[in-house]
């Protein structure tokens, strides 16, 4: 029992083995009680040393562990704001992410459907249901990737075609659209080089 008790006192450490400091603390407690001396064994057991060693770990760590529960709440509790942010950030890059995908794939939708409609794009999205995208998929690439967005997040620009090639890096033919709460939409380009722009809806809302 006194072996056991050491055992699990060198194995509870504090905040995550409570369990092995409970153990430790039981085992030390049996450990201590058989090595006493007794009429039938006047020589005390063997073995008293790693119990107390084991009870003085077990105790340690079980007293411990609440001390570092709470320097750890009042640490998390400081940096809530910080974490947040972190998180908010990064949730935002992950729908920005799904924003991209989607608008690339519409993007190389009009493009071939444009070939074979006069070089234009279609006038509604829905044009390019069949052959082009199936409902289902076209109607999950418009759908926003962001909390309260609309289920038609993009937009065509029309332009005037062909387009020069001096201008195909500069003249928008898709742009997201996003709420107010989100910083910058995503645009692709007729080259089809995606980008950022401040998002049009944070000037509506200041207006209102």
């Amino acid at each position: 029992m006194a072996v056991f008790s050491l055992i699990y006192g060198l194995l509870a450490v504090p905040g995550i083995g409570t369990l092995f400091a409970a153990l430790a603390v039981i085992f030390g407690h049996v450990g201590l009680w058989k090595c006493k001396s007794t009429p039938a064994h006047p020589q005390p057991m063997r073995g008293r040393r790693a119990a107390q060693i084991g009870l003085l770990l077990g105790y340690l760590s079980l007293a411990a562990t609440p001390l570092l529960y709470l320097a750890g709440g009042i640490y998390g509790w400081d940096k809530k704001d910080e974490l947040f942010q972190m998180y908010d950030q990064q949730f935002l890059e992950q729908r920005m992410d799904r924003s991209y995908d989607s608008a690339a794939r519409l993007y190389l939708a009009c493009e071939t459907f444009a070939p074979n409609n006069y070089d234009q794009y279609p006038a509604t999205w829905n044009q390019l249901i069949g052959r082009y995208l199936t409902s289902n998929d076209l109607r999950r690439l418009l759908k926003s990737s962001h909390p309260g967005g609309q289920t038609e997040s993009f937009r065509m620009i029309r332009h005037e075609r062909p387009i020069p090639l001096e201008l195909l890096e500069s003249t928008i033919v898709i742009q997201e659209i996003a709420p107010p709460n989100v910083p910058e939409v995503i645009v692709v380009y007729a080259d089809g080089n995606a980008g950022l722009i401040d998002n049009p809806a944070l000037d509506d809302s200041e207006k209102m």
